[in-house]
């Protein structure tokens, strides 16, 4: 039943790519949608994006071992991205008027090619490492599928790759954003809504899980590790390069707002619900297998509902990785060719940056696969690939954005100190008092940009502030192209 479902819910992911496959004529189609999305497609896709492997398996999974401190790992990001929110329409003017699409672009215009390319090699190992994260729970759930008839993690990994790969070379952006659409609600209804209440129900109520699990799981008691995960997601989805290529898609400035403010708010809900999964597993399965509890939401399905019902609840759960692996991958491509090939090779025609994005797919696909075949912990893979990023870029991207007297000098040493720290920090020191290697690698990161900024900064000869008219943006005003 599972694989049926699965079958007929794929080809209607590719017939929607399929309509949108001729609207992709160039890079800024295939890339940004022509800066054309509307408010609920940025919602949904926004709020796609984010809820993947992490947000939903992951969670679940720390739920089941300690409550309610499953809602304390998304308060950050969501802070982050209601933040955000304020930022985005600045980031989408700023992509229309200057013909910036991406944050290395940014860099490149305000810092040159040497900034431009340290932050898109940064960039891409992030969004290589988060594909890998991704692959990894799409594996865990082909694997519980497939397991009558005996598939191993590596066959099943090797299925997410060709599935996804194929589905993101096809569509674009713009079949990316749109079966974001499709895939955000079923995900919504089936895990964010029916999921929780079944999982209540056959846990006896919720009367009966107060009574049953400890007292503790019911409180916000962060830990070390906690506080670590809330860091590296609140720098992440501040400055996180797939959010900033939606701000940049927008149709406008108001979009642009309105569209990331309603998608943190469905995070939000969504974690809640996630949580409530988890804990009410916690009941019906008290001695779930250590090390296993990122899978006990597809098993938990097959298990206790009608196959039907089960099938709608794992496609929901492909959807959810799915929205996430195709957003990254097609975040990874742009990288690799517009912000790295572009600026090595000069000369480079649109038609050449096009075809090799797609062949970039399949290559940052198959790579991806070496990583999930050698990180098996979803949340272990997140953090690995994410830490690096909110320890060196985030900061940097902000005052690239934002701050006037940010200097070349300043956001480069600023990154390589995030790096340098946060690799120290980890490896040498072995994370002292439990302290994530992010939080001082991102702190130094933020003071070293700031002072060397100052020191280097002259006014006549500063990098290139890119001006905006704030009114505009206050107004939601859209910008002719």
């Amino acid at each position: 039943m599972e694989l049926i479902v699965m079958l007929l819910y794929l080809v209607c992911m590719f017939a929607i790519g399929f309509y949108f496959k001729n609207r992709v004529k160039g890079t800024e189609d295939f890339f940004l949608s022509s800066r054309s999305l509307p408010w609920f497609v940025i919602t949904l896709t926004f709020a796609a994006t984010y809820i993947g492997a992490a947000s939903t398996l992951a969670k679940s999974g720390i739920a089941y071992n300690l409550g309610y401190q499953a809602i304390t790992v998304t308060i950050a990001p969501v802070l982050a991205m209601y933040g955000f929110s304020y930022i985005a329409p600045r980031i989408r003017k700023i992509g229309v008027l200057y013909n910036v699409g991406s944050i290395p672009e940014l860099f490149y215009r305000r810092f040159g090619k040497t900034a431009s390319l340290i932050a898109a090699v940064i960039i891409l190992w992030t969004l290589v490492g988060t594909v890998g994260s991704q692959m990894v729970a799409a594996s865990r759930i082909l694997e519980v599928i497939c397991e009558p008839w005996g598939v191993s993690y590596e066959i099943a990994a090797a299925i997410s790759v060709v599935i996804m790969v194929a589905y993101t070379m096809f569509s674009g952006l713009y079949g990316v954003a749109y079966t974001d659409v499709v895939q955000g609600l079923i995900v919504l209804i089936m895990v964010g809504v029916g999921l929780p209440i079944l999982a209540i129900n056959s846990a006896g109520g919720w009367a009966h899980i107060r009574t049953v699990l400890p007292p503790e799981n019911f409180s916000f008691q962060p830990n070390m590790e906690i506080i670590g995960f809330m860091w590296v997601y609140g720098l992440y989805f501040l400055s996180g390069p797939p959010y900033w290529q939606r701000a940049f898609a927008s149709g406008s400035e108001k979009v642009a707002r309105r569209g990331v403010f309603s998608a943190s708010t469905v995070i939000l809900l969504y974690t809640v619900m996630v949580t409530l999964i988890g804990m009410a597993a916690a009941v019906i399965y008290p001695t779930f297998p250590e090390g296993a509890h990122e899978s006990l939401i597809p098993i938990m399905v097959r298990d206790l509902y009608h196959p039907f019902l089960a099938a709608l609840v794992i496609v929901a759960i492909m959807a959810i990785l799915m929205s996430t692996i195709d957003s990254y991958l097609i975040n990874a491509a742009q990288t690799a060719i517009s912000d790295i090939y572009r600026r090595i090779k000069n000369d480079v025609t649109e038609a050449e940056q096009l075809r090799l994005a797609k062949w970039v797919v399949v290559f940052l696909g198959c790579a991806s696969i070496v990583f999930a075949l050698n990180i098996r912990v979803i949340m272990d893979a997140i953090i690995f690939a994410m830490t690096f990023y909110s320890a060196s870029l985030a900061v940097p991207s902000i005052a690239a954005l934002c701050w006037r007297k940010a200097t070349k000098e300043g956001v480069i040493a600023g990154m390589f100190t995030g790096i340098i720290v946060a690799t120290l920090w980890s490896n040498v020191l072995h994370n002292p008092i439990g302290l994530h290697q992010a939080i001082p690698g991102g702190i130094l990161c933020l003071l070293v940009t700031v002072f060397v900024s100052l020191v280097t900064y002259k006014p006549e000869t500063a990098a290139p502030f890119l001006e905006i008219n704030v009114t505009d943006i206050d107004q939601g005003e859209a910008i002719s192209k």
